[in-house]
């Protein structure tokens, strides 16, 4: 018998469910950030034209829902409401009950009685069977994941993976029923995904050398279990019938267009099975230049309790040069010789990078001035902001302890963003932890004033930027929900209302400026839209600006020919100049070869205005804003990930950029490396 394949881009009769969980009530469920990032990223690809296709209103996304009941009866509905393809995909923490049996957490789920308050697995395993949909997949990334196979192996009545006739099914999960998830370590949280999503959706947006035209889960699982394998990660499990594993589920991006249509091979009808873990030798690994991800703004994760394994925060890996454990430490690293087609003007120098911390977990960056020294500051993983000078590449001043809050898991307990600024004629950093604001004297190295401390139910922190406008100084703060909070560091209260009018459900990047002589805030959302508000006032300005498919990742303010510009970069792989004046988008957008773009920012370059950008493969470009063309060669890290944080600044007379890096292996190293791109 041979199964008719539906056109892979006409979803019209199908569905598509993601259930993505990063908060909790109960506090035995650590946080994970990741898990709402990866949620996004995951509906990101789906709706991507010519990827896997699906038009936005068939996809319905469930973040941090409450209450299981509903939960499962909004699953129902919609299996009920699909007869082609029937997809559903979970993000959060797994529990196991007292009987073993896998129940999903949802946001008030209680860790000691997650069969009465989570969903189980049994729930969700009868909606899929109920649907007349032909074709059912379920992926779920969560801890104890490959439970959810075993059940349905030993369901000897007709259960979901053995629909062989009309309706097919597939489950592909993270880990196996003993074994928790892996997510990034939690300061490693800020923008990344969990590690399984990662992997899958790496090889979804890079697609299989030699493939077929369209990728099954026949096709991808080998690939998706050997990368797992060479990251030294928890393995994927499957199971599934011949005829659901060769649904084909996304269009392979490594081939050309134009190839015969898939369905061409016939798919095998033997009997259900588990699927072989590989499917005779796999073919090697190759060795990717992938993401950190950032499509999102929260961060913050714990271990162990639900079973998410955090490992330790400092990566080391066997790949290059170990590093020195010296902050001073200056190793060459040489610009990636990778052309693109457009790149008319070379800078008058080679761009190059030198590595000057190799043995700190940064999370956090900001570059300025202290006097006539060239500055930058870091927070990191054990909760210390340092200074260092960007001339001699050495730490100046003493370290600088955070906040520790006895209520956090330790590895709760780090410096989530900094930024630099002017407070009564003194240089000062502003360190951000989840739950307080700290302000440093830079002269001294000492706090200044007191500790502005953030009640958990106003949202976690996970941004911060300094602005000034008449005698006041401010912190605009990110956190986790769809408004900003600005605080008055001369009194260390909240200055007015929170800035709202955002429509996506959090706020992912935040940039302040000048716009005719107005200190004013941009922030981006989730859904893709730009809001700008004047910072004294509270007034949005104008509409949302749109232009942008998915997420903006990151924003940055500056001057174009005297006019005040905006620059975002986003997750659909573009990066857009905006006229903050009009609030229309200026020129045709600057393309990234559709990778998600995690960081920009402004500055100048051989006089001329320039926007830098990175990507998710940890390659950075330079654009030429008034020829909108690419300057120079691309600049690839010899790290594959970009860790989230980047500067741009000035060294005396030349345009510098910090860019912090890790690799993608576990006891891999980390780097912060100063990019000099040439004469300002």
């Amino acid at each position: 018998m041979t199964t008719r394949f539906p056109d892979p881009f006409d979803r019209s009769e199908s569905r598509a469910v993601l259930i993505g969980v990063g908060g909790y009530d109960d506090p035995e469920f650590p946080p994970v950030p990741a898990a709402l990032n990866s949620l996004e990223a995951m509906r990101g690809v789906l709706t991507t034209p010519g990827l896997c296709g699906w038009p936005a209103e068939r996809v319905t996304v469930l973040r941090d829902p409450r209450n299981a009941g509903h939960v499962a009866r909004t699953l129902r509905e919609l299996a009920r409401k699909a007869r082609e393809v029937l997809l559903l995909y979970y993000v959060g923490h797994g529990k196991l009950t007292v009987r073993g049996q896998l129940c999903l957490a949802v946001a008030d789920s209680v860790a000691d009685a997650p069969d009465y308050t989570g969903i189980a697995y049994s729930w969700l395993a009868q909606a899929l069977r109920e649907s007349p949909a032909q074709t059912k997949i379920t992926i779920l990334d969560c801890c104890f994941s490959g439970q959810a196979i075993e059940a349905l192996a030993a369901d000897s009545s007709g259960g979901l993976a053995d629909l062989t006739h009309v309706a097919g099914a597939y489950t592909l999960t993270a880990t196996t029923r003993n074994q928790p998830a892996h997510v990034p370590p939690l300061a490693d949280q800020h923008g990344t995904l969990t590690s399984f999503t990662s992997h899958l959706l790496g090889l979804l947006r890079e697609g299989i050398p030699d493939g077929p035209a369209y990728l099954t889960f026949a096709d991808l699982f080998p690939q998706l279990h050997s990368r797992l394998a060479a990251a030294g990660l928890p393995l994927p499990h499957q199971r599934g019938t011949d005829t659901a594993d060769r649904y084909p589920f996304a269009r392979n991006l490594a081939v050309p267009t134009g190839l015969p249509a898939v369905g061409a091979a016939s798919p095998r009808t033997s009997p259900p099975q588990d699927l072989p873990t590989t499917r005779g030798r796999p073919s090697p690994p190759r060795l990717l230049n992938r993401r950190a991800v950032v499509a999102a703004v929260t961060t913050a994760a714990a271990a162990g309790v639900a079973g998410l394994v955090i490992p330790p925060w400092l990566d080391q890996r066997r790949r290059g040069t170990s590093p020195s454990g010296a902050p001073s430490g200056q190793v060459s690293t040489a610009p990636s010789t990778m052309t693109t087609a457009a790149a008319p003007a070379t800078p008058a120098s080679s761009p190059r990078a030198t590595t000057f911390i190799s043995d700190l977990h940064v999370t956090a960056l900001a570059i300025g001035q202290l006097g006539d020294m060239a500055i930058a500051v870091t927070g990191s993983s054990d909760n210390t902001v340092r200074m260092w000078n960007l001339k001699t590449l050495e730490q100046h001043g003493e370290t600088m302890k955070g906040t520790h809050q006895p209520f956090l898991k330790d590895a709760m307990n780090f410096i989530e963003a900094a930024a630099i600024g002017q407070l009564d004629g003194k240089t000062i950093c502003v360190s951000i932890g989840l739950y307080d604001i700290v302000v440093w004297d830079l002269e001294t190295c000492r706090r200044l004033g007191k500790t502005i401390g953030i009640k958990p139910d106003n949202g976690l922190n996970f941004g911060v930027k300094v602005a000034q406008f008449g005698e006041r100084t401010v912190a605009v703060c990110e956190s986790h929900g769809p408004s900003i909070d600005v605080w008055d560091l001369g009194t260390r209260e909240r200055y007015g209302a929170r800035l709202t009018g955002l429509s996506g459900s959090d706020v992912a990047a935040v940039a302040v400026g000048q716009l005719d002589g107005q200190t004013i805030v941009a922030a981006s959302d989730s859904d893709g839209g730009l809001a700008v508000w004047d910072l004294e006032s509270g007034q949005q300005r104008g509409d949302l600006l749109k232009g942008h498919t998915d997420r903006i990742n990151s924003i940055a303010i500056g001057q174009f020919d005297g006019e005040a510009i905006a620059v975002s970069g986003s997750d659909d792989g573009t990066v857009r100049v905006w006229d903050l004046d009009t609030g229309r988008q200026r020129g045709e957008p600057l393309k990234s070869h559709l990778r998600p773009v995690y960081w920009v920012g402004i500055g100048q370059l051989e006089g001329q205005p320039i926007a830098a950008f990175i990507d998710d493969g940890n390659a950075m470009r330079v654009w030429d804003l008034r020829s909108g063309r690419q300057r120079g060669k691309t600049l690839q890290d010899r790290l594959p990930l970009f860790q989230g944080m980047a500067a741009l600044g000035r060294l005396e007379d030349r345009t510098v950029v910090l860019v912090t890096s890790r690799s993608e292996r576990e006891e891999g190293p980390r780097a912060t490396r100063l990019w000099d791109l040439g004469p300002a």
